[in-house]
C-alpha cells in the first residue's frame, strides 16, 4: 500500500524526490542519506523505512514500529534519534536519546529515557546537540549523549550544525536566531526572526526534517 510520496513532505533531499514508501508510514519527521551504501533513510510516526540507492521504493526496517523522531545519521549505519515507543510493547512516553548500530533494524536506550522529547539532533563525534520539545531547551553532551547539560538559550525552535566545525551551533529561538562558536557556551544574536526551521547550505549525508514551520506542530 502506498502510504506516502517524500515529494509531497517538503525539505527532502533530491535524491528523495518521488519516493514512495509502502506500509502506513504515517508523518515524516525526517529524511537522510546513509554514506555506507547512499541508500535514502525515512524516519517516520509508524518507525524506520529504507530505500536502496536507486530504487524508487522504500520499505519498512526491522520489526519494531516506534516513532523515530530527531533523527540524524552519526557515521554509516549508525543512526540517533528519539521518539516514542512501539505501542504494541509499551513503555515510557519517550523512548530519550537513542542509537541504532546495526541500520536502524534495532535501537538502544542511551539516556533521557521518559526524560526528554528530541525533535532535532545533530552529532559531531562525541558532540551532540539536541532540542527538547519537552522543556524547549538545548541541551549539549559531550560523551556521545551519555550525559547531557542545557545551555542557557531562550525557548529553541530548531537548530544546525556546521559539518565542518563542530564548535559552531545555530539555534532559531522566540527570539530571532542566535549562533555559537564555542559548542553552546554562549550565544550572540545574528537575526531578529524566530524561523522554525534551520539547515546547513551543505546537507550531503545529513538528514533533513520536514515540518509544517509552526514550532506547535513540530511531532
Amino acid at each position: 500500500m502506498v502510504a506516502a510520496l517524500l515529494a509531497g513532505c517538503g525539505g527532502g533531499d533530491d535524491e528523495a524526490a518521488g519516493l514512495v514508501v509502502t506500509d502506513p508510514v504515517g508523518h515524516v519527521h525526517a529524511v537522510g542519506l546513509d554514506p555506507q551504501d547512499g541508500s535514502i533513510l525515512v524516519a517516520a510516526h509508524n518507525g524506520m523505512f529504507r530505500a536502496e540507492k536507486g530504487a524508487t521504493r522504500a520499505t519498512a526496517v526491522g520489526d519494531e514500529r516506534r516513532d523515530v523522531m530527531g533523527f540524524s545519521v552519526e557515521a554509516p549505519g549508525r543512526y540517533v534519534g528519539s521518539g516514542h515507543p512501539d505501542v504494541r510493547r509499551g513503555g515510557p512516553s519517550s523512548v530519550g536519546f537513542i542509537r541504532s548500530t546495526d541500520g536502524g533494524r534495532s535501537w538502544s536506550t542511551i539516556s533521557l529515557e521518559g526524560q526528554a522529547d528530541l525533535h532535532a539532533i545533530e552529532v559531531a563525534g562525541q558532540r551532540v546537540y539536541a532540542f527538547d520539545a519537552l522543556s524547549g531547551k538545548l541541551l549539549r553532551s559531550i560523551d556521545a549523549g551519555l550525559t547531557w547539560r542545557a545551555a542557557s538559550t531562550p525557548p529553541v525552535l530548531d537548530l544546525a550544525l556546521d559539518p565542518r566545525n563542530p564548535e559552531r551551533l545555530v539555534v532559531s529561538t522566540e527570539m530571532g536566531i542566535l549562533v555559537s562558536r564555542d559548542g553552546g557556551e554562549t550565544f550572540r544574536p545574528v537575526v531578529d526572526l524566530p524561523l522554525s526551521h534551520l539547515a546547513w547550505g551543505d546537507r550531503r549525508n545529513h538528514r533533513d526534517r520536514t515540518g509544517s514551520g509552526r514550532p506547535a506542530n513540530r511531532r
